[in-house]
């Protein structure tokens, strides 16, 4: 093998590897969304077989679960104080660290400045904490956390 074509095999998989990367990363979305899909299908076809059967026993069925009512999706809560501050910090260190790791390891040290943009979401999120914790009222003894993940509160 000459000088010339390792050169054009090294161009040959600099190319290949983002685009492997890519179709690699949008296959995996792909099939997770298609096996969610699948899940969810056969959920509800087991929930409508069970249904069929009381009705043919002259039963009353039992009621549909909420998630097949709101699209499968689920309950979103509300995020709580709590969570802004387990974002805020997470993507603060995460910024921190991704810009010392450029700052060290770059021969242009400009790239560092790419981890200001985790570090400004961790921020912002930290200062939704705060605003989150002055909002509550000050009589308000319970904790953020203190609800269900339905977003309803205790008792």
């Amino acid at each position: 093998m000459s000088i010339d074509d390792s050169s054009e095999l090294v161009a040959i998989l600099r190319a290949a590897l983002p685009l492997t990367a890519i179709v690699l990363g949008i296959g995996i979305a792909i099939l997770g969304t298609a096996l969610r899909y699948r899940r969810r299908i056969r959920i509800a076809e087991l929930i409508h077989a069970e249904r069929m059967a009381a009705i043919a026993q002259g039963m009353e069925p039992s009621p549909l679960p909420p998630e097949l009512l709101d699209g499968g999706s689920g309950c979103r809560r509300s995020p709580t104080s709590d969570d802004y501050l387990r974002r805020g910090v997470l993507l603060l260190a995460a910024g921190i660290a991704i810009a010392i790791a450029l700052l060290v390891s770059s021969r242009h040290p400009g790239r560092a400045i790419w981890g200001l943009v985790p570090a400004a979401i961790g921020a912002a999120n930290l200062l939704l904490y705060k605003l989150d914790a002055r909002r509550r009222q000050p009589g308000d003894n319970l904790p953020a956390t203190s609800q269900h993940r339905d977003g309803r509160s205790p008792g």
